[in-house]
């Protein structure tokens, strides 16, 4: 392995960072070896901690996930960190996270998921983007490997430097599944963790998806 160094992500939004479940979880983990990172799209600041051990960033407009995770890959790049890991602020994250995640970072893996549930025991990650997409539709002989955003690690360098990670038409709805289908297409390893997160999803049910949104998947 070529490096090392990792960074963490938490997307925060109309949150005070101090009732973050992630935000509570992941500072007590981390080590110093690992760079923290909070960018905020509230319309008012919600940092009310102190600032001296992680990057703050707020951004009022809310331009959408993919701004805040490229602003992450952004930092990343320029600080040479190759490994990033992104939560959102509703992640309850056990205390076994960071230390299983080390021991799975190898360079030719793309991307390396943990399992996500919902409170109620529900698995929603990992998943196979058809099943998800056409569950009650009709099924597909392909199978797109894909995972929620948050909990998800990384690789960099596994991504051309010239380019961002993540699509701006994309703003929320569906970022994950073109993330993935991308990752497919390049042939990227993905490798599951052998640890569960929790995750409270105000929307986890795909059958409520509204047309317009499976109009954008399939049109960009």
């Amino acid at each position: 392995m070529r490096n090392q160094k990792q960074a963490v992500l938490i997307v925060i939004y109309e949150m005070k960072l101090s009732n973050s479940p992630a935000f509570q979880s992941v500072i007590r983990q981390i080590s110093s070896g690992i760079h923290l990172i909070v960018y905020d799209n509230s319309s008012s600041v919600m940092c009310d901690v102190p600032t001296n051990d992680f990057l703050y960033f707020h951004d009022s407009e809310n331009k959408g996930l993919f701004a805040a995770y490229n602003y992450a890959v952004t930092f990343c790049r320029v600080n040479q960190i190759q490994w990033i890991t992104i939560f959102d602020q509703d992640t309850y994250i056990p205390s076994s996270f960071f230390e299983s995640l080390k021991l799975e970072l190898q360079d030719d893996q793309c991307c390396i998921v943990p399992r996500v549930k919902l409170d109620n025991q529900q698995l929603i990650s990992p998943f196979v983007v058809e099943n998800a997409l056409f569950l009650f539709k009709f099924r597909t002989k392909k199978e797109t490997v894909a995972a929620i955003n948050s909990g998800t690690t990384i690789n960099i360098s596994f991504f051309r430097k010239d380019q961002d990670i993540f699509h701006s038409g994309f703003p929320l709805d569906f970022l994950d599944y073109d993330f993935f289908a991308r990752v497919a297409k390049m042939n990227g390893q993905i490798k599951v963790l052998p640890v569960t997160l929790i995750q409270d999803l105000s929307v986890a049910d795909y059958r409520q998806v509204s047309n317009q949104r499976f109009a954008n998947f399939f049109t960009l």
